[in-house]
């Protein structure tokens, strides 16, 4: 756009803006607003934020949630020694040991393929990859050719 048409536009828009009567917010707003906030004020000492708390019970508070912490922080210390988590732990070994076998199983057959490659040259791989082109495109042009000569018959014997 250019700037002369963006002028006469804001200064229509301007215009039009300016012409506009006041808007007044309603007479009960004000009320409510006052309502709302000696509502809020007014409400229980653990309805409102934390900080707002009285100091006693904000210092209660801290203590307990502070002793949770300790005890979570001593309880994850200590649950090595339990028998239970060595139960756990073995079965949870028995799993990743079976993973870490299927891994290294694949890792030998990945590489052993990719080794066979390699020797085989290169341009096994480009011939393969053309012959299985030429196997699609013998389907594709088989299964059209099939549909065709079926659709064919069919409109013959509906004529």
């Amino acid at each position: 756009m250019n700037s002369q048409h963006e002028q006469r536009l804001e200064a229509e828009i301007d215009r039009e803006l300016r012409s506009l009567a006041e808007l007044e917010a309603p007479s009960t707003l004000i009320p409510r607003v006052r309502a709302a906030i000696a509502q809020r004020s007014a409400s229980p000492w653990y309805r409102q934020p934390w900080h707002a708390w009285p100091a006693p019970m904000r210092a209660a508070a801290l203590a307990i949630m502070a002793g949770f912490f300790a005890s979570l922080c001593i309880g994850a210390w200590r649950l090595p020694d339990t028998g239970s988590y060595l139960a756990a732990s073995r079965y949870a070994a028995g799993w990743i040991s079976s993973l870490a076998t299927l891994w290294n199983a694949l890792n030998a057959l990945l590489s052993a393929f990719a080794h066979a490659i390699q020797r085989l040259g290169a341009g096994i791989l480009p011939g393969c990859l053309v012959a299985m082109f030429l196997a699609w495109a013998i389907c594709l042009g088989l299964g059209t050719a099939c549909l065709r000569f079926a659709l064919a018959r069919r409109q013959a014997n509906d004529l």
